[in-house]
Formats: C-alpha cells, sequence, structure tokens
C-alpha cells in the first residue's frame, strides 16, 4: 500500500475532476450538449470501472493478481465508453469523419443505460466465475513449474534477440505469409522477453551488459514500429515496460506516474501527426521508404508541429484525435438507432471467423482473411463502394448489438465477465512463475483492445497460451531443470513391495 500512494491519488485525482467536469452544467459545448441526467449516468459508469483500480492498488501485494489486468480492462471500459458522454461530448467519430451527426438531446440516454447495465452483468459474471469449482476443488489447470534465475535471463535474452531477427524480417517483407500465426506469437515473445528483462533489471538480477542489450532491444523494436506507421505496437511495447516494472516491483514511484504521463503525452503529439505522416509515405510514396527515412519524417513532423503551435497545443491536437479514434459510443448509438430498422441484425454472422481460428495458416494455406471490418464499414455506409482497403474497427459492445440487439448486449456481457475470470485463472494466478507472468502479459494485453471484434481478441486465446506453455517447457528442459532422460520403469511383472511403515506415515 505504501508504495502505491501515488498512483492512488493520481488515479483519485483523475478521477475526480473528470466526475467533476460531468456535474458541470457549464462545461459541455452548447453544439455538443448532452442532457444532464444522460450525463450523470455516464458519470457513475465511469467511477464503477475504476473502482477496480483503486481496490487493486490498495489491496496488499500477496492478494493481487501479479499482473492487474482486469483493472486495467475495467479503467478502459470506462474511458472508450462513459468518458466522452459523461462529459458532454458527441459526434466525435462522425465529424472526423463527415457523416451525419446523430441528435445528442435524444439519441444518447439508450445506449448510456445499456452501457451501464452491460457493465454490472460482465462484473457479475466475473464475480460468479471466481465461486465455481471445477472437480478436485480446483479451478482451472495451469504450470506449476518454476524457472531458475540464469535460466529466466538466458530465455527472455534468447527470445528478444529471436523476436528482434523476426520483426526484421517482417519489416522487410521476407516472411512467408502461411507463417504470420508465428510472426504474431514470436511478436508476443518479443514483448514477453521484454516484459522479463525489464523485472529482472528492477529487481537487480541484470548485469549491465545485459541491462544495455535489453535497452538496445526496446529501442530497436520501437523504431521498427515507428518505421512501418504501427503507433499501436508502439504503445504495446511500452506497456510491456510498464508491466515489466510492475512485475519487478509491484508498486509505482511518484517519479514512474510523472514518467508515464510523459510517455502518454509524447505518444499523443506523435499521434497528431500520424494521418500526414501516413499520407505522405504510405500515400504518396506507396511505403517504399528506408528504414531510417521514415521515423526521421515523422520526428521533423512533430518539430514543425511544436515549432509552429507550441508543445501544449500540438499535444491537445494528438488527444483530441486519439479522442476520435476512441468514442465508442457513438458506433453504439448509431448501430442502435439504425438496427434493425435500417440495417436488419447479423444474427451471428460476425462470429464465422472463429471457424478455423484453430487451424494455423501453415495448414490451411488458403484459410480465409478476415475481413469483417470491411464489411461492417460497407454494410452501415461508412466506406464508399469503391473503398476496399479501409477496414472500420467494430467493438465488441457494438457487435453485440448489431447480431442480436438488446439481449446480445446483455447475455454477451455476462459471459464476457465469466470468459475473462477464466483466462485470468489460467494466465494471472498469484503463486506463478514470473517468467510465465512475463510471457503471458502480451497475450492479455491484446485483450484490452477495445476497438476490435470478438474474434480478432480471443479466437486465437486457444492457441496462444497452450504455446507459452510449451516454450516454457522446451526452456526448462533445454535448461537442464527437466531431466531430458526418465528413470527405467521396472518391468510390468516387478513385485511392489511395502514400504515400511508407509501406511502409518499416510
Amino acid at each position: 500500500m505504501p508504495g502505491n500512494v501515488a498512483a492512488l491519488v493520481a488515479v483519485t485525482a483523475f478521477v475526480g475532476w473528470c466526475v467533476w467536469r460531468a456535474v458541470d452544467p457549464d462545461f459541455a459545448p452548447d453544439r455538443f450538449e448532452i442532457p444532464q441526467a444522460v450525463r450523470d449516468r455516464a458519470a457513475l459508469l465511469f467511477v464503477i470501472c475504476w473502482v477496480p483500480a483503486i481496490h487493486y492498488l490498495s489491496a496488499h501485494p500477496a492478494r493481487r493478481r501479479p499482473i492487474p489486468f482486469f483493472c486495467m480492462y475495467s479503467c478502459l471500459y470506462g474511458l472508450y465508453y462513459a468518458l466522452s458522454p459523461m462529459l458532454g461530448l458527441s459526434n466525435l467519430l462522425w465529424l472526423a469523419r463527415g457523416l451525419a451527426a446523430v441528435d445528442p438531446h435524444t439519441e444518447y440516454k439508450r445506449p448510456v443505460n445499456l452501457l451501464l447495465a452491460g457493465w454490472m452483468l460482465l462484473l457479475a459474471g466475473y464475480w460468479l466465475a471466481g465461486q465455481v469449482r471445477f472437480a478436485g476443488g480446483s479451478r482451472l489447470p495451469r504450470p506449476r513449474w518454476r524457472m531458475p534465475e540464469q535460466l529466466r535471463r538466458r530465455s527472455a535474452l534468447v527470445m528478444l534477440v529471436a523476436g528482434l531477427t523476426s520483426e526484421i524480417a517482417h519489416r522487410f517483407d521476407v516472411w512467408p505469409m502461411a507463417l504470420d500465426g508465428a510472426a504474431t506469437l514470436l511478436s508476443m515473445l518479443l514483448e514477453g522477453s521484454i516484459v522479463a528483462l525489464v523485472a529482472l533489471h528492477r529487481r537487480g538480477q541484470l548485469s549491465r551488459h545485459q541491462t544495455v542489450a535489453t535497452a538496445i532491444g526496446i529501442a530497436a523494436t520501437i523504431f521498427l514500429a515507428l518505421g512501418s506507421s504501427a503507433t499501436g505496437r508502439v504503445m504495446f511495447v511500452l506497456l510491456a515496460v510498464f508491466l515489466g516494472r510492475w512485475l519487478g516491483r509491484a508498486a509505482i514511484r511518484p517519479r514512474e506516474v510523472v514518467a508515464v504521463a510523459l510517455a502518454m503525452t509524447l505518444a499523443a503529439t506523435v499521434r497528431g501527426v500520424m494521418t500526414e505522416w501516413r499520407n505522405e509515405i504510405w500515400g504518396r510514396r506507396g511505403g517504399a521508404v528506408g528504414l531510417m527515412e521514415g521515423p526521421g519524417y515523422m520526428l521533423r513532423l512533430v518539430d514543425q508541429h511544436v515549432d509552429s503551435a507550441g508543445f501544449a497545443d500540438a499535444a491537445t491536437a494528438g488527444w483530441r484525435v486519439i479522442g476520435s479514434r476512441s468514442a465508442n459510443t457513438d458506433l453504439l448509438v448509431d448501430a442502435m438507432r439504425r438496427t434493425p430498422d435500417v440495417v436488419p441484425y447479423w444474427n451471428g454472422y460476425s462470429y464465422r471467423a472463429l471457424a478455423g481460428v484453430l487451424v494455423p495458416r501453415v495448414v490451411w494455406p488458403d484459410k480465409p482473411m478476415n475481413t469483417l471490418g470491411q464489411e461492417y464499414g460497407h454494410r452501415y455506409a461508412y466506406l464508399a463502394d469503391s473503398d476496399l482497403q479501409t477496414s472500420i474497427n467494430l467493438p465488441l459492445v457494438v457487435e453485440f448489438y448489431i447480431n442480436f440487439g438488446l439481449p446480445g448486449v446483455l447475455v454477451g456481457m455476462f459471459a464476457l465477465g465469466i470468459l475473462l475470470h477464466l483466462v485470468e485463472d489460467a494466465a494471472n494466478r498469484r503463486d506463478q512463475d514470473l517468467f510465465y507472468s512475463a510471457m503471458v502479459a502480451p497475450i492479455l494485453a491484446r485483450l484490452l483492445l477495445m476497438e476490435c471484434n470478438f474474434s480478432l481478441i480471443f479466437g486465437a486465446l486457444p492457441l496462444q497460451l497452450p504455446s507459452i506453455w510449451l516454450i516454457g517447457m522446451f526452456a526448462l528442459w533445454a535448461g537442464g531443470v527437466i531431466p531430458r532422460r526418465r528413470p527405467p520403469r521396472p518391468p510390468w511383472y516387478a513385485i511392489r513391495m511395502p514400504v515400511a511403515g508407509a501406511r502409518r506415515a499416510a
């Protein structure tokens, strides 16, 4: 608790400021006015979403899960669905895309009520799953192995090199498409190795050379991501660094709160020039740029924006872009006003991608691509008929509604709460090894994506978790922790003699 006072103060101050703005009737601009009653319900949802984070930070470290997964999921739900209507802001997505605006006075009440009810059902499902025990009094099976400290360092460094090699191969298009699943797994192993190495560094278990190698690996990963305009990947790498420091010592210092705030501000500043950067690199040049040219041009754009508008205005512009991309409530409002009167229900069509998710592409080379973002964009007229490249994000809650309507959201959110608890039981237990926590951290980070549909978020999970377990077992076997040869078994006809006193001891 004492080590997390700074984090608790920061979280409480942020939530308090947002709620104060929500109850202030003079804060929302006149043209984006949402009724005060709707803003109050959104504020209630926002506060409820931040309660798990406050509870997690105030709990004793021995009683917490190693990765703060559910509290981060809860906070992101509040930011993506409750923040904009709570502050009275509407039509953020529609103004950015030039589409017809919804009426904020009448069309936000039902979606906000549905989001609040859905979140309460998710919490109920999460709690109910924690009360269920399987046969034998245990929950889901999980790895019980322990990895020695030296083997952790060696395995993490090997995975760092392998992941960087995969990133470079993918950057120069020498990675075959049939092995895209393996490339995704290697990318997660790269992030997992960063988590493990940062955690070991914070515990003082890395040498100076290993620390330098870790810093070079992190910088190279961010550099390669910026060179391909993958800002989402940069955020995942920064999240891996944060989770590594958290696993190393489950406490947040005041200077780390400042560092996180500064990193988020810099990321927002870069995000503000990303559209201009993509128009130049991918629009005019077709992506044919050198390894140094892409990041160099991005830095020049950031420098120009900061010089012309100032750092504060440049960061504010970036936050506006992020806000326009994360206002999922606007998508739900539009879906509820047009479905099923104008656009009929999909009746589970979006879940067809789950049919072949357990078959890797190397086994099924002609496996269809997931084009759900394209189909969703054309179905709701967000994309022109001639646009066959752009993909519109389909958030999970919106997917529930456009498939099955109001019952789909309520039942789907309850089932989602159960699923999230089962995933945490399998990958985020209090007694699991540090190396296993580091390897599953990137998988749990992908589940935090609020902009993606169910098949993209959870589809690969049945393959990824066993793969991580097998990789850990292989590392233990290669390191000699698991014997390479089993002792010979006695023949079947051998007579087992009872051990004296065994029954008494039992």
